[in-house]
């Protein structure tokens, strides 16, 4: 293997580089700077980079080779990769790149190719434009995706493929932003997701995209999915996800999505930002379905939180819904009955829903009832039923079923904290 770079300090600057089937070397702290196109071909042989320094390009990255252009990457990669070009920059070829680490900067980046990798850190300093193809980040550090400015650019319909990220988690548990965003030099578009329990096996991944509807009537739909089941159109966003979990053993999830306003939601008129909440769909049974607690959306970010989304109900597809069984209840995780006026009794919050019938019950940790009533204006105050003995501090359980106006009844469960 030969020595482009091989001592350092070094710095070799080429307009463009081919390399015709050769094996080069750049050494730790060694730079390579290409100010137009590194291009990787085969020649008899693939054309190869064992890169330990930086090799900044400011033009196209085009392999076409019959492998990777990257050789002897390192469990802890130490070479990078940073595309600075002041003009739009492509990632392509008739093979995939992979990267050890990756930094965008300045112009647009666009992959022409799917499939790439990066296997340490990506730094998102300039759009993305995954151009309906995949790129794959192979490390399960929520921080391997470092987000400085700009976006990625998913947007793209089911038709044309999917913009995606794949992201290698395996069963690390942590929080892991997807900075998706749009044309205005921000990421209103991020989606988070945080493990709370391990998964199977310890390879597997998740993959990310969005794209937003062509009109109110949400056309088209993603893959698999035929129709919105009886929704309204009208009180839906016009918007899908997709978070596809690929394991045999999914995690329980939190999921949180940014949404834009108003183009995500300006076209449907029933929509209420206070009363969005997300809703996936169950291709098993082939419908929609959601999860409380109500009151998740956040009208200051455009976010909406959707939370313990556990593994059996870990489906791919994605969407946000106000409808009137959204803005029924709001149930608060902690109360303080201290006898200060505030915050005294533990009861739900209405938001525009009364059922017809209610019932709210408040179990302690070994299943024995300590609150039960059928008036939803009355709170527990903190007692044992029926006593004036004092719960002690610590979680207990809820279980809340309501009953609304044409006899559709629903059934919520939680913990709150008690405070002394």
């Amino acid at each position: 293997m030969g020595s482009l770079c091989g001592v350092s300090p070094c710095i070799v600057q080429s307009q463009n580089m081919i390399n015709n089937g050769n094996s080069i070397v750049v050494s730790q702290g060694a730079n390579l700077v290409i100010t137009g196109n590194y291009v990787n071909l085969n020649s008899g042989a693939d054309g190869k980079l064992d890169l330990d320094g930086k090799m900044i390009v400011q033009g196209n990255i085009v392999n076409n080779a019959n492998n990777n252009i990257l050789v002897n990457i390192e469990p802890v990669p130490d070479g990078e990769v940073l595309m600075n070009g002041t003009t739009p920059q492509s990632i392509e070829g008739i093979s995939p790149t992979h990267f050890e680490n990756l930094t965008i900067e300045n112009s647009a980046k666009t992959l022409n190719i799917s499939l790439c990798q990066v296997n340490g850190n990506i730094n998102i300093d300039a759009p993305l434009l995954l151009n309906a193809k995949r790129i794959i980040l192979n490390n399960s550090n929520p921080t391997a995706l470092n987000y400085l400015s700009n976006y990625i650019l998913s947007e793209t319909k089911p038709s044309q493929g999917y913009g995606e990220l794949q992201w290698n988690i395996g069963n690390t548990l942590g929080t892991y932003n997807v900075p998706f965003g749009t044309s205005n030099a921000a990421n209103d578009l991020n989606v988070t997701l945080t493990t709370k329990s391990t998964s199977n096996p310890f390879d597997g991944n998740i993959v990310f995209a969005t794209y937003p509807t062509d009109d109110n009537l949400n056309n088209p739909f993603p893959i698999g999915v035929n129709d919105l089941s009886n929704i309204d159109p009208l009180s839906i966003a016009d918007r899908f996800w997709l978070v596809d979990a690929q394991y045999l053993q999914k995690p329980l999830v939190d999921i949180k999505f940014r949404f834009k306003n108003p183009e995500d939601i300006d076209n449907n008129i029933k929509i209420q930002l206070r009363f969005l909440k997300g809703m996936r769909y169950n291709p098993v049974i082939g419908t929609w379905g959601d999860w409380g607690p109500f009151g998740i959306s956040d009208t200051v970010f455009n976010e909406v939180s959707i939370s313990d989304v556990s593994p059996e109900n870990f489906f791919p597809n994605w969407t946000l819904v106000s409808t009137e069984e959204s803005s029924g209840v709001w149930i608060p995780n902690s109360f303080t009955p201290d006898g200060n006026g505030v915050n005294d009794t533990y009861k739900p919050v209405t938001l525009g829903f009364e059922p017809v019938k209610y019932t709210m019950m408040i179990y302690n940790r070994w299943g024995e009832e300590l609150f039960h009533s059928n008036d939803i204006s009355m709170g527990w105050d903190g007692k044992s039923k029926g006593t004036s003995v004092k719960a002690p501090l610590g979680v207990y359980v809820w279980i809340i079923i309501a009953t609304n106006y044409i006899g559709k009844e629903y059934r919520y469960e939680g913990k709150v904290t008690l405070v002394r």
